[in-house]
């Protein structure tokens, strides 16, 4: 009788382990942000654009500004020009 009482509560241990370490297992905790796509910029900018830092932006072609706009470029940008 003892062996079977023992089998329970070894079986009832392993399960209540289990389902602590699933419980602890959640999707939710570090959060994945996906690494936004490059902007391509080409054609006319007709008004004020700002290229951020940080963001990557893909010149392709000619890219023109017409006047009354103002194109800023923030310092450490990552462009690539393609021809």
């Amino acid at each position: 009788m003892k062996s079977i009482v023992f089998k329970f509560k070894t079986m009832g241990l392993i399960a209540g382990m289990c389902a602590i370490t699933l419980a602890s297992c959640s999707t939710d905790d570090d959060p994945v942000i996906p690494e936004p796509e490059p902007s391509v910029l080409q054609g006319s900018i007709t008004s004020d654009l700002t290229l951020k830092s940080g963001n990557s932006y893909t010149l392709n072609g000619e890219l023109l500004v017409k006047e009354g706009a103002t194109l800023n470029i923030e310092p450490r940008g990552k462009d690539r020009c393609t021809i």
